[in-house]
């Protein structure tokens, strides 16, 4: 069989390409291909160049990848980009893993070529300088310096996403710090040795870790040369290409350090310390203007962010490129056939707001004007617009003057609107008008997708390998103690807390703060997640600051709407916590208005109308719930179901009050109850027909704990909505939770499980049932014999429940060997 043709890659002109990046080495090469967004159709070479070269797309730009200069003097802008020899310093803690990038200093291009000069008396001195890069580079370089103050770097970010990409790129992962090992510089590397095993190693020198282990970049000097230094004279490495490129081919060098500027041994570092240079060259490239195909000349001008990136940002490196290539492709299309709009939604605390920073942070110098309004309220909105109006120099503005302004500026601008959740909010009315400007917006609300012109995105959990590393991160534990970690951290991240960013960074908080190990975390979740998923970290808060804060947000915009649809909603959010977070579908409702015309004492959404049942409130309540990210809905019509985020669900139950707690359960353990309504074989049809959806709600119900069930002054009312889920669970053959359920009645209402009582007779009677369907015929006898004998006594020789006992008592008999009494019955 004929194997399915791969998709063609892209193919442009060599004018297309504004950025060259050259690596000495395959393995540089191939770490910076290998984080290509996309490669692209390799061109014919031009006459006279034998080089090859890799062509592809990377933060936006069209690059071309080489191993030498001679093919990419056409290119604008110019990365050399490889491994070199560190130099620490205690200044300037360099470390294995680490990157150098070139940066003019002390009268200095950025990198110095240390060979040329001559010997003097006092040492070589140094002659001439080398040609600095170009203005353009040394001002993103500054940029990204800057913003690294405030947030960390996205280089093992990048590494990550490669390595998840193409999982055979196992020799470009970090290395142990166990293997980083420096010398004092008086020791001398064992003569005639390729490793360092036979070195002096009470000659090394004593360095204390890192808090963690992602590569720090240094700014500043590389020296490059052939010969042996003497001295680093003020240089963060050492290197052997620069030198002889720098005046014909002005550029930024970045390099990995992947040794030692000593005479000691290691080649364990090369590929990783080449995948963090192309790493920290990616991430550079975020803060360079196109220089293709861009209508932009302008610099970056109006920056109304003042919020910072989270640190412990990860796991949606993929996204934030993704919407960073749409937005920077918008740049380059000058049909003017319609406006970039991008829409992200997702539940509370998912990244949408971060990832929206992360993009404006990579395309800030694209734009002209970068603005950013929260449009929760009207009056947050309005206020955003005047900080832009004021901006223009507009007296007064209005939201209309702001859009109106925008929309005549023939500069590139970008308006990111943030918490865009209300239902019954027209956001268009916020878009200024024209296509110099590119717009994204996030919600909750699922229904904003339709604002979305050229990307939609929603967001799910984190993948389980982000999940855990995000979660380790959080609660600072080493890169080196990751593997030691795994298995516990894995099941927190992934089944415990569903990959939700905001509660992994809490969790981690909360871990890193001492109050217990990743191991035990799991048992104190189940004691007191509540505490958990309420605990803040003290630093790097996120906007609503814990987990539950994010979704009583949505609560509020619920409890703030006088529509029914909105009260409705907030009646159905409690009784689907009392159940499981799994599917529910939504045809349970149907069968208890079936059964009780009056329903609507226990969930007004379900009031009859002319006499039929309609589904109209409910299916609203539901999609507005979903609007909101509170629920997730599967199916429609007939096989609808909703279910709930783990952690969503938890939030729904515990934020109530343990009186309201009760209440909610006594509602919803009336909505089951009533489903056994004369226990009809139609109705036992429907339990059995759904028994796997079901059984999970069940369970849930009958296990939510003596607390919330038991209330003395409603015993009765209690006892008859726990009869019937015993019905349901012994149909279902749930025996585990059935004897549960059984022992804790008892208990509450002081009875001998053997000893039968009038008052509670039914309750016997399911338990006589119980014992025969576990083989239990002795105590089954012993119980059901009272229970026949109570009921001749009390109801007509023909009444079903005399006869369903009769014929229960009748099987334990047979099962205990008494088979003459069985006759008898029968």
């Amino acid at each position: 069989m004929a194997q399915p043709a791969l998709p063609a890659l892209k193919k442009l002109g060599h004018d297309d390409y504004g950025v060259a990046i050259i690596c000495p080495l395959e393995v540089e090469v191939s770490a910076v291909r290998y984080m290509l967004n996309e490669e692209h159709a390799r061109l014919p070479n031009k006459e006279g160049d034998s080089n090859r070269y890799i062509c592809g797309r990377m933060s936006g730009h069209n690059v071309v990848i080489g191993f030498l200069p001679e093919g990419s003097q056409g290119a604008t802008l110019r990365l050399l980009v490889g491994i070199g020899g560190g130099v620490p310093s205690v200044q300037n803690d360099v470390r294995l893993g680490d990157v150098v990038v070139s940066m003019p200093s002390g009268g200095h291009g950025g990198v110095v070529q240390y060979d040329l000069g001559k010997e003097t008396p006092t040492g070589f001195e140094r002659k001439g300088f080398l040609e600095p890069p170009p203005t353009s580079w040394r001002t993103c370089v500054v940029d990204m310096k800057s913003a690294h103050r405030t947030k960390a770097n996205q280089i093992s970010t990048f590494l990550d996403d490669m390595i998840r990409k193409y999982p055979g790129l196992d020799e470009y992962r970090r290395l142990t710090t166990a293997k980083d090992v420096l010398f004092l510089p008086t020791n001398k590397h064992a003569s005639g040795e390729t490793t360092c095993q036979k070195c002096d190693h009470s000659q090394v020198v004593e360095r204390p870790p890192r808090a963690r282990d992602t590569p720090t970049i240094f700014y500043g000097l590389i020296a490059s040369g052939n010969r042996i230094a003497q001295d680093a004279g003020g240089a963060l490495c050492f290197e052997m290409e620069a030198a002889g490129l720098m005046n014909d081919f002005r550029c930024v060098v970045i390099r990995g350090i992947s040794d030692y500027a000593d005479s000691h041994k290691n080649d364990d570092w090369h590929a990783y310390s080449a995948a963090v240079a192309a790493g920290c060259a990616k991430e550079l490239l975020t803060y360079m203007n196109s220089v293709v195909g861009s209508n932009s000349t302008s610099r970056n001008v109006h920056w109304t962010i003042t919020r910072v990136t989270n640190p412990y940002f990860t796991g949606r490196a993929d996204i934030v490129t993704e919407i960073t290539e749409v937005v920077q492709n918008a740049l380059q299309d000058d049909t003017g056939m319609d406006q970039c709009r991008i829409v992200v939604t997702g539940m509370g605390g998912q990244g949408k707001s971060e990832i929206c920073l992360h993009v404006a942070d990579r395309v800030r110098s694209s734009f002209w004007g970068v603005f950013w309004v929260d449009v929760d309220k009207v009056a947050l909105a309005e206020s955003g617009f005047r900080a832009i109006g004021s901006r223009l120099n507009l007296p007064a503005p209005s939201i209309d003057d702001v859009r109106q302004s925008l929309a005549n500026i023939k500069h590139r601008w970008l308006l990111i609107l943030d918490n865009a959740d209300a239902r019954d909010v027209d956001y268009q009315q916020y878009f200024p008008t024209g296509c110099t400007g590119v717009i994204v917006l996030t919600s909750r609300n699922s229904k904003c997708h339709q604002y979305a012109t050229r990307k939609s995105i929603t967001l799910d959990g984190l993948l389980p390998h982000d999940a855990s590393n995000l979660f380790l991160q959080a609660a600072q534990i080493p890169r080196s103690q990751h593997e030691a970690c795994k298995q516990d951290a894995d099941f927190v991240a992934t089944s415990l807390l569903k990959g939700h960013p905001l509660a992994l960074i809490q969790a981690g908080a909360y871990v890193s703060r001492g109050h217990c190990s990743i191991a035990a975390y799991p048992s104190v979740f189940h004691r007191q997640r509540k505490r958990l998923l309420s605990f803040r970290p003290e630093q790097a808060q996120s906007r609503y600051g814990d987990v539950y804060a994010t979704f009583e947000a949505s609560a509020d915009v619920l409890q703030s709407s006088h529509k029914e649809a909105a009260s409705d909603a907030l009646q159905l959010l409690p009784v689907l916590a009392m159940l499981a977070s799994t599917p529910l579908p939504l045809s349970l409702f149907e069968v208890v208005w079936e059964v009780m015309w009056h329903v609507s004492q226990l969930l007004p959404l379900l009031e009859a109308d002319g006499g039929a049942w309609d589904s109209f409130r409910l299916v609203e309540a539901v999609r507005l719930l979903e609007v909101y990210s509170l629920v997730v809905v599967n199916g429609a019509g007939d096989t609808m179901s909703v279910s709930m985020h783990a952690l969503t669900h938890a939030w729904a139950k515990d934020r109530q009050e343990p009186k309201l707690q009760r209440q909610s359960w006594l509602r919803t353990g009336c909505v089951i109850a009533v489903t056994t309504e004369g226990w009809l074989s139609a109705r036992r049809s429907f339990w059995q027909e759904r028994q796997t959806q079901l059984r999970p709600h069940l369970q849930a119900l009958v296990s939510v704990g003596t607390s919330v069930m038991f209330d003395n002054e409603l015993q009765l009312m209690i006892v008859r909505i726990l009869l019937r889920c015993g019905w349901i669970l012994n149909l279902l053959q749930i025996d585990t939770e059935l004897f549960t359920l059984m022992r804790q009645l008892f208990i509450w209402l002081n009875l001998d499980d053997l000893t039968v009582t009038e008052k509670w007779l039914p309750l016997y009677g399911l338990y006589g049932d119980y014992l025969n369907q576990c083989t239990k015929s002795k105590a089954a006898v012993t119980v059901l014999e009272q229970v026949v004998t109570i009921r001749e006594q009390t109801l007509a020789e023909n009444h079903p429940d005399q006869l369903e006992s009769q014929h229960a008592l009748a099987i334990a008999y047979k099962d205990n060997g008494q088979v003459e009494k069985a006759m008898k019955l029968l």
